[in-house]
Formats: structure tokens, sequence, C-alpha cells
């Protein structure tokens, strides 16, 4: 999940992420049901969080109480397969524009591409309410922005972990934590 949010609208975006090796269709030229699988994944997701119970649950779970003043717009995306099966489909457009919805985005691997404002962004896992640090990039950087998650649990021992990170940058980074 991404936690994305302006002024106005807090929408988190809720991801599928299926293996780049799955196949779009099956010889008869018919969605795989592994394609299905996902998307019913996507659905399951959206009739959950359709109910106030659920969202109120996600912006307490990750204490974004105040974000209540906002408008709750969650989104959905499913990365599936490759680009290539799709390259000599005609009917694939057809059948994809039926993927798409308003608040749902399918894509392949290939469509992936690195963004250079979310060069940023740590991986946390939550486990008991709390949070932990799983991974930094090496773009890391200190700032305003990131001075909401500086004291997450197990930030030092990620920073400590990435190879990509001089041990001069990662003793800096890790004295300007706090």
């Amino acid at each position: 999940m991404w936690l994305n949010h302006d002024s106005q609208n807090f929408s988190p975006v809720l991801i599928e992420i299926e293996s780049p090796c799955k196949t779009w269709f099956t010889d008869h030229g018919e969605p795989h049901h592994d394609l299905m699988q996902a998307l019913n994944q996507l659905a399951k997701w959206r009739a959950w969080l359709k109910r106030r119970e659920s969202a109120i649950a996600l912006y307490s779970s990750f204490g974004a109480s105040e974000l209540h003043r906002c408008t709750f717009r969650p989104k959905y995306l499913l990365i599936y397969g490759r680009e290539t099966e799709l390259q000599d489909r005609r009917d694939f457009n057809r059948l994809h524009s039926q993927f798409q919805q308003e608040d749902q985005i399918v894509m392949t691997f290939d469509c992936l591409k690195p963004a250079r404002d979310d060069s940023g962004f740590i991986c946390a896992t939550k486990t008991a309410g709390r949070y932990r640090a799983v991974s930094v990039p090496p773009t890391m950087r200190l700032g305003p922005r990131t001075a909401g998650w500086c004291r997450i649990p197990g930030l030092p021992e990620a920073i400590m972990a990435n190879e990509w990170i001089s041990p001069e940058r990662r003793k800096f980074l890790i004295e300007h934590l706090w």
C-alpha cells in the first residue's frame, strides 16, 4: 500500500503485484484465471473499504487521524504480466479497457519506471500496531518531508543494511535521524 495524500484527499493505493511470468490469456484467448483472481482481489479490497468502519480502521492503523478532514478516495493498482504477450493481440485493448476503472489501474511490469519524487520512500512493516523499517533507498534524504518517519524503529538498522550507501553516508544519516 502506498499512502498518498494532499490537502484535500487521502488516497491510499492498494497494490496487487503478481508475477511478471503470469499470462494474460489462455490458449483459447480468454482472460487467464490468474488474472481474474488478481482482479477479484482488487474487488474485495474495494468492497471492504466501502464500509465506513473499514475506512476508519485504515485511518487509525496508519496513524492518519489528521487526514480525517480529507476526502477518502482509495485507488487500486494491479501489476501483472509482461507487455510482450499483448503486442500482437488485437482483442487486448478491448479487454484491457474493461479492466480499467475510474479508481483502478491495470498495468504490466514493463510500465514500471523510477519516479524521482519517490526516491526517498522507505519500506516499512506494521506488526502488533507498531511500524518497523525494513529497507531504505540509497537515495534517502533527511529533511522536513521525512521528519515524520525518522523515529521509526529499525531505521538505523535498515540504513546499515543497505550496501549501496557508503559507510560515511550511513554514519551521517544515522547521526542526523533525531
